[in-house]
C-alpha cells in the first residue's frame, strides 16, 4: 500500500476488514483449485472409460427393427465392451440419401469401435440382452476371416436374439403342449385304474368297519354311562367340601373383624406417626428441591452462554468479589 493510501485510509482496530477480505480470497482460491481438479478428474475418467473419446472408427449396421436400438448402448464382443452406438437413423427406400440394403423401412446404426480393436469381415452383429438388469446391447460375433473391417464399412446383421419375455412365452407354450399331450392322458388313465381298483376295496372296508365298530360302540356307550355315574358322585363330594370350606372362611372373617376392633387404637397411633413422619420429610425436602432448581437454572444459563460465546470457556470471565457487607 502506498503512503497516500495509508494516509487517507481510515484506521481499523485490529484490521478486521482486511483479515476478512484475505480469508475470502483464500477460500475462493481453494474453491477454484478444487473445482478445476474435480473437472480434470471427470474428464480423465470419461477419456479412460469411453472408447469414443480415446479414438475410434465407425462402422454401419442396418437393422430391420429398432427395438432395443438406441444411441449410447454398448457394443460388446465376447462380453467385453468395445464401443458405443453413436446414432440411429431410420431409412426409407424412396427418401434414403445413401444406398440401403433393406427393401423396406430399416434403421442404420452408426457403431463407434475402439481404434485398436479389429473386427473380421465375416463377423455378425445383432441386438441382444447382456443381463437381466443391464438392458440391451449390440452383440458382435467375431468371424474367422483374415481380413478386418475398415472405417465406414458395413457389418452383416443377424436377427435379434429372443428376449427373456419371449423365451418365457415359448417355455409356457411348450409346458401347455406337454400338459395336453402327456400329462392329461396319464391322469385320465390313472383315474380310470383307481376307480376300477378302489371300488371293491371300499366295499370291503365298509363291511369290515360295520362288523368291527358295533362292539366298539357298545363298549363306548357302557364307558360313558359309568363316567356319568362317577361324575354325579364326584359332584356330591365336591358340594360337601365346598360347604365346609365356606363355613371355615366365615369363621376366619369373624375372627379378623374381632382382632381389628381390639387393636384399633394402636393402628390409629401408627397411622398418626406415619403422617407426622411424612410432614417432617416434606419440610426437609423443600430447601433441597429449591437449591436443585436454582442450580439447574444456573447450569442452563451457563450452557446458553457457552453456546453463544464458546471462547469464554478458554478466555475465562472476570468476576467481582462481593462486598463484605453483602456477604452472609
Amino acid at each position: 500500500m502506498s503512503t497516500i493510501d495509508r494516509l487517507y485510509s481510515p484506521p481499523e482496530i485490529g484490521a478486521p476488514g482486511k483479515r476478512e477480505a484475505r480469508r475470502l480470497r483464500r477460500d475462493l482460491r481453494l474453491a477454484g483449485v478444487f473445482f478445476v481438479t474435480m473437472l480434470a478428474l471427470a474428464v480423465l475418467g470419461l477419456v479412460l472409460l469411453s472408447p469414443t473419446l480415446v479414438g475410434s472408427y465407425r462402422l454401419y449396421a442396418y437393422f430391420e427393427t429398432a427395438e432395443g436400438l438406441i444411441p449410447g448402448i454398448e457394443i460388446r464382443q465376447a462380453g467385453y465392451p468395445i464401443g458405443l452406438v453413436d446414432a440411429v437413423t431410420p431409412l426409407l427406400p424412396e427418401t434414403a440419401e445413401t444406398a440401403s440394403p433393406c427393401s423396406a423401412l430399416c434403421f442404420r446404426a452408426t457403431l463407434r469401435i475402439r481404434r485398436d480393436w479389429p473386427i473380421p469381415t465375416d463377423s455378425v452383429a445383432s441386438i441382444g440382452s447382456i443381463g437381466l438388469l443391464h438392458g440391451d446391447a449390440v452383440l458382435i460375433e467375431a468371424g474367422s476371416a483374415s481380413t478386418v473391417l475398415t472405417a465406414e464399412s458395413t457389418i452383416v446383421v443377424a436377427p435379434r436374439e429372443p428376449t427373456l419375455v419371449a423365451r418365457l412365452d415359448a417355455l409356457a407354450v411348450r409346458f401347455y403342449v406337454l400338459l395336453d399331450e402327456s400329462l392329461a392322458p396319464a391322469l385320465a388313465e390313472f383315474q380310470r385304474v383307481l376307480a376300477e381298483n378302489m371300488t371293491p376295496a371300499l366295499a370291503e372296508f365298509q363291511r369290515m368297519l360295520a362288523e368291527n365298530m358295533t362292539p366298539a360302540l357298545a363298549a363306548l356307550r357302557t364307558q360313558l354311562e359309568q363316567l356319568g355315574e362317577l361324575t354325579a358322585s364326584t359332584r356330591e363330594v365336591i358340594s360337601d367340601e365346598f360347604a365346609q370350606t365356606a363355613q371355615a372362611v366365615h369363621a376366619l372373617a369373624d375372627e379378623l373383624r374381632q382382632l381389628l376392633a381390639e387393636n384399633r387404637p394402636a393402628l390409629r397411633q401408627t397411622v398418626d406417626d406415619s403422617e407426622y413422619s411424612m410432614r417432617e420429610l416434606a419440610a426437609t425436602l423443600v430447601p433441597i428441591l429449591t437449591n436443585l432448581e436454582e442450580t439447574t437454572r444456573n447450569l442452563a444459563a451457563l450452557s446458553r452462554e457457552l453456546r453463544q460465546h464458546p471462547a469464554s470457556l478458554l478466555r475465562g470471565r472476570d468476576s467481582r468479589e462481593q462486598a463484605p457487607w453483602f456477604q452472609d
